[in-house]
């Protein structure tokens, strides 16, 4: 699903949930975002939470990614239950590109060189998040016949 307006570019891409061993989500949908610095902040994240706030609700045990060039955009306010992923600066000082997830400590990001002629760094992000699986242990039970 392609959304633009003045500039704004968002992408949605569904990836089943066994393809990337996240069995406790029943999909993962990845939203690719480029917000200019020139853009209204309000009607973009207006037509970003529209959006995501769509596909939650038909797929509400989904795994969540949105990733891109925010620029002066802060997805925190509009979508409170994602959590923001990369905390160090991406150009210059200033942190442009954010991934936000709606599993708070999902990624660690750690910083990479620039890509080609990019001025801005690039982010590998790190999985930190722990399956259910893999948060609780085993129950074990005697079960006399």
């Amino acid at each position: 699903m392609n959304h633009c307006s003045d500039g704004d570019r968002a992408h949605d891409s569904k990836v089943s949930g066994h393809t990337i061993c996240l069995r406790e989500f029943t999909a993962v949908f990845v939203t690719a975002v480029y917000i200019p610095p020139g853009a209204k902040a309000n009607e973009a994240l207006k037509e970003l939470h529209n959006n995501i706030s769509s596909l939650q609700h038909k797929h509400p045990e989904a795994f969540y990614v949105v990733a891109g060039d925010f620029n002066h955009v802060n997805l925190t306010d509009t979508l409170p239950k994602f959590y923001q992923h990369v905390t160090i600066p991406t150009r210059g000082n200033n942190t442009l590109d954010r991934v936000y997830t709606n599993k708070r400590d999902a990624y660690r990001a750690v910083p990479h060189p620039h890509l080609g002629f990019s001025d801005h760094i690039s982010i590998m992000l790190v999985p930190a998040y722990r399956p259910l699986l893999r948060r609780h242990t085993p129950t074990q039970r005697t079960i006399t016949v």
